[in-house]
């Protein structure tokens, strides 16, 4: 009977006993996240706006305070045991005018090349499916929003608004124990 068994089971195609990789997405999910991000976005954009022109702020004022100094993105790649390799994206976004800025936004800088101003970027990072560069932005905003009302500084050191962020990962390539496709959302 075992060697029955045994002899099936070497029959069988690998995938039919591989296990569902855990957290796999389907692309609908991804699509109305991309989709919500976009809205935060639009709609933080939309916040600081409308409290700048009650502030009295005009056009210009309020369409630098929007443009972050730092913007980066990437991705890491994940091997599982089985051989399964999952590559997830990053993104950073901050607000603070120093060293590291990299957007080409217009900030005062000494003829070394080094930020004058003396800024940090303060924010968390966050670990969700839905996380894309214009959730990560809308989020920066708010935060960059937030500590600009507190007046949060510490002696000479201000603090201005960031976000780090990563998203859902993609199947590049199958191993032998889940059933994954590559392309698949996890």
């Amino acid at each position: 009977m075992r060697r029955a068994l045994i002899a099936l089971l070497a029959l069988l195609p690998v995938h039919a006993l591989a296990e569902p990789l855990p957290g796999l997405l389907d692309g609908s999910t991804i699509a109305e996240a991309q989709r919500e991000a976009t809205q935060q976005k639009n709609d933080a954009q939309a916040a600081v706006r409308r409290q700048a022109k009650l502030l009295g702020y005009g056009s210009a004022e309020i369409a630098k305070a929007l443009a972050p100094t730092m913007e980066r993105k990437g991705s890491f790649k994940l091997s599982l045991d089985d051989g399964t390799v999952v590559e997830f994206p990053w993104y950073r976004t901050g607000f603070a005018e120093n060293a590291i800025a990299n957007t080409g936004k217009a900030i005062a800088r000494d003829r070394a090349g080094q930020a004058i101003r003396k800024e940090t970027n303060k924010g968390g990072v966050r670990l969700h499916y839905g996380v894309f560069a214009d959730e990560v932005y809308a989020l920066a905003l708010k935060m960059d929003t937030k500590l600009a009302t507190a007046r949060d500084a510490l002696g000479s050191q201000s603090f201005r608004g960031a976000k780090g962020g990563i998203g859902a990962g993609r199947v590049v390539k199958v191993g032998s124990r889940y059933q994954a496709k590559a392309g698949d959302y996890v």
